[in-house]
């Protein structure tokens, strides 16, 4: 397991510190830019533009790399899980957990898209807790005034209450927007309107815990494991059984003072 991470962090280190350099380097601009000839401006900014397209494609690559070294970890971590060794998977859910935030930089929740608009296309990464309250217009596509902490619920980024990092695309507005129920919560409907993002889980942390069976002869503390799961449970219910039904007994596991 360290083998497959270090390759995929020797192969970032390798990358961003020279992408990085070479954003930092477009930054710098002249003291006094208004002095600046028009002929060194452009000089500089066809370098920016060269240093952009180099940034962005060492992080496409890195990006694709680490997606790749995720989604074999994901195996192993099916095989362990099977096996019931479960120490071990909890260890390989912890790296991918590791690997899926590694290298984010997610901005705060910021309530809505609306600042954005126009952005077309642009990607950014957000750090939020889903809600199943708010403003949500549309389906998949939604309109830049959505509440992204509820959409996010919606679009099956995130549960109610839970804190994740999801990944925002920036579209351009749609001719209408349609409206359906998800997850609990029942987006509307809308006609024309000039901005819309969509929202998708990239990094899912807390999970709320699932309710346990309660075994014969009365409920216990159960701790969940928290193995991530591929797909959200559903239609997970608290199953009570009776004290008194037929079958066999479960042991006390209550504490005797003697």
């Amino acid at each position: 397991m360290k083998r497959v991470i270090g390759r995929v962090y020797s192969f970032e280190a390798l990358i961003f510190p020279v992408a990085f350099l070479l954003l930092h380097l477009a930054s710098v601009r002249a003291d006094e830019p208004d002095l600046l000839p028009a002929e060194a401006a452009e000089i500089l900014k066809s370098f920016e533009d060269e240093a952009e397209k180099i940034r962005a494609k060492a992080e496409l690559e890195v990006t694709v790399k680490r997606e790749a070294a995720i989604r074999k970890l994901q195996e192993v971590q099916d095989k362990y899980t099977r096996d019931a060794k479960l120490d071990e998977a909890v260890a390989i859910r912890d790296t991918i957990r590791g690997l899926k935030s590694a290298g984010l930089r997610p901005l705060p929740d910021p309530g809505n898209l609306i600042n954005f608009r126009g952005q077309n296309g642009k990607v950014m990464t957000f750090d939020v807790v889903g809600s199943a309250n708010g403003s949500v217009y549309g389906t998949d596509i939604y309109t830049d005034d959505s509440t992204l902490s509820a959409a996010a619920v919606h679009a099956n980024a995130l549960r109610p209450g839970e804190r994740g990092i999801v990944k925002v695309t920036i579209m351009p507005g749609q001719d209408s927007y349609l409206g359906s129920q998800r997850n609990g919560l029942v987006s509307s409907q809308y006609f024309q309107y000039p901005g819309s993002y969509k929202v998708q889980s990239l990094f899912r942390g807390h999970r709320p815990a699932v309710n346990p069976i309660v075994p014969r002869g009365g409920a216990r503390n159960v701790e969940p494991l928290g193995l991530p799961l591929r797909e959200p449970r559903q239609n997970v219910r608290l199953l009570e059984v009776p004290a008194d039904a037929p079958g066999p007994k479960a042991p006390d596991l209550t504490e005797s003072d003697n």
